[in-house]
């Protein structure tokens, strides 16, 4: 089924460590928006980084029911929330994340997150992250582990390995845990063309086994774009 958006995109930096945006997805067939986000990025100390926003959102306008997380994502809600990365190191760095929803049924949920990201090996860019998250919604909840890592394997190959865990507070058609492992390896052949090979395996309440893989050819005919972005 064909789908009908109009979209706006807004920022301005008019501050000397701060800048505002604004971005909007609005469904033309429903009538009402399916995204509307407004945010301020702060740089109040160097190696400090702090974001505050503000978002509605209608996530049944935008995922497919057959997604690991639409069992979260039929309602729409407001959040508020909050997040920060602090540079404790060159090499390492912490990230954290809170936000407060108030749902359509007018029941709250929060969500939050805590991370960590270590740069192993700066010659080989390696690069190591793990973090904690918990959602609390209505209907149900769930606790997640992430687990990535990426490197430079050769000078013009790169690779990315993922592990994602979701732990259910109430079980999905029998489902206590999902579990998510993803990868990708880059290839740099040319400095105009790159590839890049991605796949997945999942196995969620909706599936006893999912497995995706994707290939991306991308050439940049002018590479002055490239190196203004």
């Amino acid at each position: 089924l064909a789908r009908r958006n109009l979209g706006l995109d807004f920022r301005a930096g008019p501050w000397k460590s701060a800048s505002l945006g604004s971005n909007a997805l609005f469904d033309t067939d429903a009538t009402r928006f399916a995204d509307a986000r407004v945010w301020i990025d702060a740089e109040p100390w160097e190696p400090l980084d702090l974001s505050i926003e503000y978002l509605h959102t209608e996530p049944a306008l935008l995922l497919s029911r057959q997604s690991v997380l639409s069992v979260f994502g039929g309602s729409g809600y407001e959040e508020v929330s909050g997040s920060a990365e602090l540079d404790v190191t060159p090499a390492l760095s912490l990230e954290g994340q809170a936000a407060f929803e108030v749902y359509d049924e007018g029941h709250p949920g929060s969500r939050g997150e805590l991370g960590a990201r270590f740069l192993a090996d700066r010659l080989s860019h390696v690069v190591v992250r793990v973090s904690y998250a918990r959602l609390i919604a209505p209907d149900n909840g769930y606790q997640s582990l992430r687990g990535g890592l990426s490197s430079k394997l050769m000078p013009r190959l790169s690779g990315t390995a993922e592990v994602y865990a979701y732990f259910y507070d109430e079980a999905i058609r029998g489902y206590h845990v999902s579990t998510v492992y993803a990868g990708t390896l880059g290839y740099q052949a040319t400095d105009a063309l790159d590839l890049l090979w991605g796949g997945s395996v999942a196995r969620s309440p909706y599936a006893a086994l999912d497995a995706q893989t994707q290939l991306r050819l991308r050439y940049v005919f002018d590479s002055t774009l490239e190196a203004r972005r």
